[in-house]
């Protein structure tokens, strides 16, 4: 998940086995997460978003960029929120 801050900061990160971190100089978020959080956040309230996607490929991290922008809109600050949907409790024929 991606984490970035407007000014430097210290994080204390505790990793379960396997991961890592890797520190990039320039945005982590990918341009078409600001683009497509731009057109969505613009549209008439209320709005439905379905997002799909394999496992490990930022269903999460674009959903938590998403609601953070929306946040970041209405109140000038940013909220980390995580949203974790059991798909079972979705979809129970799976």
């Amino acid at each position: 998940m991606p984490l970035w801050t407007e000014t430097g900061a210290t994080f204390e990160l505790l990793l379960g086995e396997g991961a890592s971190v890797n520190e990039f100089e320039e945005s982590a978020v990918p341009s078409s997460w600001s683009d497509a959080a731009k057109e969505l956040l613009s549209l008439e309230k209320p709005v439905a978003v379905l997002v799909l996607g394999g496992v490990d490929s930022g269903k999460t991290s674009f959903c938590t960029f998403i609601v953070n922008e929306a946040v970041k809109m209405v109140c000038g600050q940013v909220l980390l929120m995580l949203i974790w949907v059991n798909l079972m409790l979705v979809c129970p024929l799976l």
